[in-house]
């Protein structure tokens, strides 16, 4: 599979979203096997459809990194984190590390480690509209909705974009 586009997110994630449809392909190919009661066949395919999926998973993880280096480079994650590109569950283990930053003093991150402490209280969160989104804007929801559950206060300063607090 061929992908066109050539934005941030099409060329970071581009392997992974191939190894995705592969190790799909194969699972699929595993059930049909199975059913036609090719049993080695059947656990040839499973094995290698796991394994692609795994390493599936590896591929969306460097990207999320890089996606998110490139997203941030200019801004100061103790203050504005800009989630564009990333999987919801990606924003939120970033989005994670970046709260550390006004609640914490020190620790040891991994969206940027020794990051030295932020006397700000707040911290800018974009998400987007969902422009990109196939169906629904998943970004604004998902972030919403972990800000609320873990009980942070945060307010839309424009759409896509909260300020969010203790």
């Amino acid at each position: 599979m061929t992908l066109i586009k050539n934005d941030i997110y099409t060329i970071h994630r581009k392997d992974a979203i191939e190894m995705t449809i592969s190790g799909r392909q194969h699972l699929l190919d595993a059930r049909n096997a199975y059913l036609k009661k090719d049993y080695l066949s059947s656990q040839k395919f499973a094995r290698k459809g796991k394994e692609e999926l795994c390493l599936a998973q590896q591929l969306n993880f460097k990207a999320a990194i890089e996606i998110f280096k490139i997203k941030n480079h200019r801004n100061d994650i103790r203050k504005i984190v800009d989630l564009h590109g990333l999987h919801a569950k990606e924003a939120i283990q970033a989005l994670q590390e970046c709260l550390g930053n006004i609640e914490v003093k020190e620790e040891n991150h991994i969206v940027q480690p020794k990051l030295e402490p932020c006397k700000l209280k707040t911290l800018q969160v974009i998400t987007g509209v969902g422009k990109h989104s196939q169906r629904i804007p998943v970004l604004p929801i998902v972030i919403r909705n972990y800000l609320q559950e873990n009980r942070y206060r945060f307010e839309e300063m424009r759409s896509g974009v909260l300020k969010v607090w203790r």
